[in-house]
């Protein structure tokens, strides 16, 4: 089966080290097989690696002919981008971001103010953050962040039932205190 590949016309589609791959025919200009992001292997053949869109796309494509992917088929949402024309979203990089600053700005905010405030600063990059793992369940970022997220919150529970366990031995302490001060005093 041929792929007209943009510029680089007559690829066949083969696989190359287990995976998909389009080789390339001899006669294209290197300047053109870079910028499309072909490479070439030990035997001086340029091929270019097919992520999955593109394969779900020629092996459909395939049985109408040979298969053509250009910025018509880019355009009408076909296929995306291929290398060196990247489509990139990057919401959840700017909502992963927003959420650590309001985390950040949280702390120095419970400190500072009151902690109902700051906790409202918590609650929304906690927000944010699951905005992102819901809508973008593959960025990377998002995913280590609901990790650390994680961590904070267990670490904040247990400084929470510490700081209760000491409060409430000091005030144990102190009414001790107070009722053998009241017994021994005069009178």
């Amino acid at each position: 089966m041929l792929v007209h590949f943009y510029e680089v016309r007559n690829c066949t589609f083969e696989t190359f080290k287990g995976g998909p791959v389009l080789f390339a025919p001899g006669d294209i200009d290197y300047d053109i097989l870079m910028k499309r992001g072909f490479r070439r292997n030990k035997e001086e053949r340029w091929f270019r690696p097919v992520n999955t869109a593109e394969y779900r796309y020629i092996v459909y494509s395939a049985q109408f002919g040979d298969v053509i992917i250009d910025e018509r088929t880019v355009m009408y949402g076909d296929m995306p981008a291929p290398y060196g024309q990247p489509l990139q979203d990057n919401t959840p990089n700017i909502l992963c971001f927003v959420s650590v600053g309001l985390m950040a700005l949280g702390f120095p905010v419970s400190a500072l103010g009151t902690v109902l405030l700051g906790g409202l600063f918590f609650l929304a990059a906690l927000i944010l953050m699951i905005i992102v793992r819901v809508r973008y369940p593959e960025n990377q970022f998002g995913r280590i962040l609901c990790i650390i997220y994680i961590v904070l919150a267990v670490i904040a529970i247990v400084l929470t039932i510490a700081a209760a366990i000491i409060l409430a031995i000091i005030c144990n302490q102190l009414m001790a205190d107070c009722e053998s001060c009241c017994n021994n005093m005069p009178g």
